[in-house]
């Protein structure tokens, strides 16, 4: 009669009543007396999240981390590095990802060295601060580049760039910006590379303030390449292997209040079909012209000084076109030379004096 209300716990059970016990036991334990699932989910887990903090690296491995590559492995966007005094040898490119701030104890000779035999540092999508740290490439059988930033957000404050390796027409910058980067570099020196001091390439827009480029042996202080553009502001750019600032291809560029001089050749130069502003600024003594516009690139030029170059102190080449206006010319073999196949306006407001050849506007048109 199976087990009821009426049933007694004490009464000895029939088969038919232990069958029925045991049918609700199983019941119980799985529901309907089915076999359990053996399939079981695996456990979540939240992704880890590295910490966004303050920390210091210091030279002899004290510190928070012992490198600056092991800091940078363990911390999160948002996070600042303090360098200490000494050299940072590193043992491969510091490949940056990441919102960051670096900040060393000054770039001067014996305060923050970061090193390594390669590029030195590579930025890739990420938004850096880096101030007051001596960045050097010791490359010397492949190519190199201090710092090589592609599309991302750049702020460099008072550090210097030096020992870019240029090989197989490949490398030499003390600093690369490419893709769509945006930079402000204020108060840095780029000097003995290979190739260019800064190199502005692609679409990447910068602004280029107060910045010392010399002594870059096979090309100019500042490059401006391809679509890129920005302000170049205020730099000093001497003694570089071509020029002191070239804008070329499709670069739109303000150049003002640069001193431009003893450069191979020529202080300011545009190139291709690149266009701008040109003022305010002051280049002697450069091997070539003071400033240069050749091909098809056109310029406002404008209260520029050009003093003592051993060609002319402005130049307008091939199809270039552009108006030059209250600028003052002197020492220069030539004050204003403008070619035949030239176009440009000469407004009769320049200061042309004391210059080789005359006229001192030489206009072949």
């Amino acid at each position: 009669m199976g087990i009821g209300p009426g049933w007694s716990v004490t009464a000895t059970a029939t088969r038919g009543e232990v069958a029925h016990m045991l049918h609700n036991l199983l019941t119980l334990l799985h529901g309907n007396g089915n076999e359990p699932s053996t399939t079981t989910s695996p456990p979540t887990t939240a992704p880890l999240t590295r910490p966004a903090r303050d920390v210091w690296v210091h030279a002899d491995g004290s510190g928070d981390y012992p490198t600056i590559e092991a800091a940078v492995a363990a911390l999160g966007p948002g996070s600042t590095i303090r360098l200490g005094k000494g050299t940072f040898t590193l043992t491969k490119t510091l490949v940056l990802d990441y919102a960051l701030e670096l900040v060393g104890s000054g770039w001067q000779t014996g305060n923050t060295l970061v090193a390594y035999a390669g590029t030195v540092v590579a930025v890739n999508g990420a938004d850096l601060h880096a101030e007051n740290i001596r960045f050097v490439s010791a490359a010397t059988t492949l190519r190199s580049v201090v710092m090589e930033v592609r599309d991302s957000v750049l702020d460099l404050q008072s550090c210097y760039f030096s020992g870019g390796n240029r090989l197989s027409d490949s490398g030499g910058y003390g600093l690369f910006l490419g893709g769509s980067t945006t930079a402000t570099v204020t108060n840095c020196v780029f000097t003995k590379n290979g190739l260019h001091g800064i190199s502005v390439e692609d679409e990447a827009q910068v602004l280029l303030q107060g910045n010392t480029c010399m002594t870059n042996s096979a090309g100019a202080g500042i490059l401006f390449s391809d679509n890129a553009g920005g302000t170049a502001r205020d730099n000093y750019c001497s003694h570089n292997g071509t020029r002191g600032i070239t804008a070329q291809k499709n670069a739109v560029v303000v150049l003002e209040g640069n001193t431009c001089s003893n450069n191979a050749g020529s202080g300011l130069s545009l190139l291709g079909d690149a266009g701008g502003t040109i003022r305010d600024n002051e280049c002697s003594s450069n091997g070539l012209n003071g400033i240069s516009l050749n091909d098809r690139s056109s310029a406002l030029v404008e209260r520029n000084t050009c003093l003592s170059n051993a060609e002319a102190g402005i130049l307008f080449n091939h199809q270039s076109r552009g108006t030059a206006r209250f600028n003052e010319c002197s020492a220069n073999k030539i004050g204003i030379l403008v070619e035949a196949t030239a176009d440009p306006v000469v407004e009769n407001n320049n200061h042309l004096h004391g210059n080789t050849l005359s006229p001192q506007l030489y206009d072949k048109r």
